[in-house]
């Protein structure tokens, strides 16, 4: 593994760990549901109106990926695994990893063994997710199968390919898989009719309405980008995005074209880019772990009390 590669992951893994906020929150009544860090572990936290710590719902060493069901009556997080021998300094397997589904009323309603991504569809109490085994390879991950689960009925779908990310876009309810292969990078699955499709698409993370997408820079190549999806051209402006190789996606406003990109290395600036206009604006705020996709309190949470003097400034 090259040097670059190396500070890419050693960058990566800080981002992940060290900052305490999963900022990927959702609304239950005048309460918010977040991923904090505690006494050395990670805790789901129910917040009061005054954003203070009201009740521990759930604690583990390790827990990210906080998100809701379309109708918010279910949330969901990922429970990282133990290693399997945590003293070694070799790279290594672990043991316990699994996606875990809350209800409102805070109890476990299902799990998935050994879920190393997952996502919520925009419209029903069903999910996708990637299960595998952590590796060093590529992702950090293997991938064993995909599947769409229906949480209602319990049952499965499996989608026939090896793929390391994914995305379900809410424009076209469809889902993008992205296999990191450059012959052949991004898969369609229609989870209607139960078709698997090849895509002339770069990326996977499409924007509320689907007019544009972007791709994130993963282990062993690629690099962040931005793309127009009726021709697939590439957006280069503001200048930020044609010096993509240290930047990485955080998210889409909610019904807008303005994204959210934050910088993998030195003091990991975000920025506010507006793909429409080409301009952009720093935001006064670090971004402590990426949140993929088109993230629904994006413009809260990491925007603030600015928001809307931040958005009226790329316009």
């Amino acid at each position: 593994m090259n040097q670059y590669l190396q500070k890419t992951r050693l960058v990566l893994w800080f981002v992940s760990v060290l900052f305490l906020c999963n900022l990927a929150y959702g609304a239950a009544g005048n309460l918010d549901i977040v991923i904090v860090k505690e006494s050395g572990k990670n805790s789901v936290v129910l917040l009061g109106k005054d954003q203070m710590a009201a009740k521990s719902i759930y604690s583990a060493t390790s827990l990210s990926d906080l998100s809701w069901s379309y109708d918010k009556n279910y949330f969901s997080f990922i429970q990282h695994g133990d290693l399997l021998n945590p003293d070694s300094n070799q790279w290594q397997g672990d043991t316990g990893q699994k996606l875990i589904i809350m209800d409102l009323n805070h109890n476990p309603v299902d799990e998935i063994a050994d879920a190393r991504r997952y996502e919520w569809s925009p419209f029903e109490h069903k999910l996708v997710t990637i299960c595998g085994e952590r590796t060093e390879e590529g992702s950090e991950y293997t991938c064993k199968e995909i599947f769409v689960y229906d949480l209602k009925k319990r049952s499965k779908i499996i989608i026939p390919l090896v793929a390391y990310d994914l995305f379900w876009a809410r424009h076209d309810n469809t889902i993008y898989l992205d296999t990191y292969n450059n012959k052949q990078r991004v898969y369609s699955f229609n989870p209607v009719d139960k078709t698997l499709n090849k895509t002339s698409y770069r990326g996977i993370y499409f924007s509320w309405d689907g007019l544009y997408y972007y791709n994130d820079p993963y282990e062993g190549g690629g690099e962040f980008s931005v793309w127009r999806t009726r021709d697939n051209m590439r957006i280069e402006t503001p200048s930020i995005l044609k010096d993509s190789s240290h930047l990485c996606g955080v998210g889409w406003i909610k019904s807008t074209h303005c994204l959210l990109v934050s910088e993998l290395i030195d003091e990991r600036s975000c920025y506010l880019v507006n793909v429409d206009s080409g301009k952009m604006a720093l935001v006064d705020q670090s971004i402590g772990r990426r949140i993929r996709g088109c993230a629904e309190y994006l413009k809260r949470e990491i925007l603030g009390d600015k928001a809307e003097e931040i958005m009226q400034s790329v316009k």
